[in-house]
């Protein structure tokens, strides 16, 4: 399974960075280039490496507490993020239990949270994992 994204979609990396391009050259303004911040998983990172994403405006995952990012208007989530399940499974084994929707939900906006809509901006967020989504989209229906 080398070279594949460990997702449902089993999209691959080729796929994953020309659906990335697209999105950069045809829906994202020259001058918001310089102002994406993204993120995918650390052993994903340079497979996505492209002219505009680099470790310049790269950000990990699970980063808290930093204003650093808040002029950036342009989030590319490149996760489908899940629960550990060695973790979940022991919680569960103590009793609590893990919505892996509610996990996911709770991660990506705290990303989301890190980019110029705290500042209360207009962002434009491309999230390519469905699940991601329509997590998010139903969360901001509710």
């Amino acid at each position: 399974m080398e070279g594949k994204i460990k997702d449902k979609t089993h999209m691959d990396w080729i796929t994953l960075k020309k659906h990335i391009n697209n999105v950069i050259n045809n829906y994202i303004s020259t001058k918001s280039k310089t102002k994406i911040l993204w993120t995918c998983f650390q052993d994903a990172r340079s497979n996505l490496y492209t002219k505009v994403l680099d470790d310049e405006n790269f950000i990990s995952h699970n980063l808290r507490a930093t204003n650093k990012y808040k002029d950036r208007t342009v989030v590319l989530y490149l996760i489908n993020r899940k629960h550990n399940p060695v973790i979940k499974n022991w919680l569960k084994s103590k009793g609590v239990s893990i919505n892996d929707d509610d996990f996911s939900l709770g991660e990506m906006i705290q990303l989301i949270w890190r980019s110029a809509i705290r500042e209360g901006k207009t962002i434009d967020l491309y999230i390519p994992s469905r699940r991601m989504r329509e997590i998010l989209i139903k969360w901001l229906n509710n």
